[in-house]
């Protein structure tokens, strides 16, 4: 078993790389069987993880949308969406990370794969759809 920070960037490269192609899972899992130099099951458990994000993509973004202010959701990166969509999932359905895990991954990840102020944003965005959830009595 990998460790979740690795297991967990999978995830995210999955989602990103689906938001191009959705159709090539065999390649993707290879890709990332290579990049990540893991085993092809460790690669179908993120591809798994991916999917049931995936199912949530509605109710995720809608959280995203609660979050932005004088933004659209087509103007968040495809980067930052895939972030937001990983931690979120696993933040808000999975609880399996609480908000400081959720906020210190966001600033790691946005920093490997995008930028510094994208780490900014997205921590925002986490922040916006935890209060939202608690407000609705969600959480």
């Amino acid at each position: 078993m990998l460790p979740r920070q690795k297991q967990r960037e999978i995830v995210f490269q999955i989602l990103y790389s689906k938001s191009f192609a959705t159709d090539e899972e065999e390649a993707l899992v290879a890709f990332m069987m290579e990049h990540f130099k893991t085993t092809k099951k460790n690669c179908l458990i993120a591809l798994e993880e991916a999917k049931k994000i995936g199912e949530k993509k509605e109710a995720l973004d809608g959280m995203i949308k609660g979050g932005l202010k004088d933004y659209t959701l087509e103007r968040v990166g495809s980067v930052e969406r895939a972030l937001l969509h990983t931690l979120l999932f696993e933040l808000l359905f999975e609880k399996r990370i609480d908000v400081g895990v959720a906020v210190a991954e966001a600033d790691r990840l946005a920093r490997k794969f995008s930028h510094e102020a994208a780490g900014q944003f997205v921590v925002a965005l986490i922040h916006e759809a935890v209060k939202g959830c608690s407000s609705d009595g969600a959480s």
